[in-house]
């Protein structure tokens, strides 16, 4: 069985990845040119819509797939889920900064 303080322990240790993360972000992340708006009477190119089908098929798979494939067993169905979803924004949040 689990302490108390493990769960407060763990609790702590996240908030720390989440402020260093969060620190991270500050420091390093900037907003390209493509975010800032257009000016009038300019177009939006569509340069990524071939890849959008493939990206939404492996977001499903990771958020859908591996989050509710061990949802069967009766002790560990929540956790699962939970884990699975948390694992996969500290994932987003790191690729953001690895590939800028």
């Amino acid at each position: 069985m689990h302490s108390p303080g493990t769960k407060v322990t763990g609790f702590i240790v996240l908030m720390i990845v989440q402020i260093i993360l969060l620190a991270l972000f500050w420091l390093f992340v900037r907003y390209g040119d493509e975010a800032l708006p257009l000016a009038e009477g300019e177009e939006l190119g569509e340069p990524h819509v071939s890849k959008y089908p493939h990206f939404q098929d492996v977001q499903v798979m990771i958020y859908i797939g591996f989050g509710f494939l061990m949802t069967f067993l009766r002790k560990y169905g929540y956790s699962a889920t939970g884990y699975t979803l948390f694992l996969a924004a500290l994932v987003v949040h790191w690729s953001i900064l690895v590939k800028g």
